[in-house]
């Protein structure tokens, strides 16, 4: 009988032990899975942050596009109204030029 209490008391002593080790593992299991969660709690929050930003630079390549496109057009009207200008000139030095023939032929 003595010794039926003998092995019932080293059967708890591991089970204690067992207890004791299983506690420990699952402490360390919910401290990672903690870790892990604020890891993904960061994760999508730089997610967040990164789409925020990326709709930003969206935003800023469309406007920058239209302000490139608006200048090109400024541009290219100056450039037509100079050329307009120009032609202008040419017609009536054209014009004077077959005047002046004109008259010389004439006299």
């Amino acid at each position: 009988m003595h010794s039926k209490v003998e092995e019932q008391a080293k059967e708890i002593e591991e089970q204690k032990a067992m207890i004791k080790a299983l506690t420990k593992q699952l402490t360390h299991c919910e401290t990672e899975l903690q870790a892990h969660m604020d890891l993904v709690t960061n994760l999508e929050t730089a997610l967040g942050n990164a789409e925020k930003n990326l709709r930003e630079a969206r935003m800023h390549v469309t406007e920058f596009a239209r302000e490139r496109d608006s200048l090109k057009m400024d541009r290219m009207r100056n450039e037509l109204n100079e050329a307009q200008r120009e032609a202008v000139v040419v017609k009536s030095v054209v014009e004077e030029e077959q005047s002046l023939e004109q008259r010389l032929d004439e006299e």
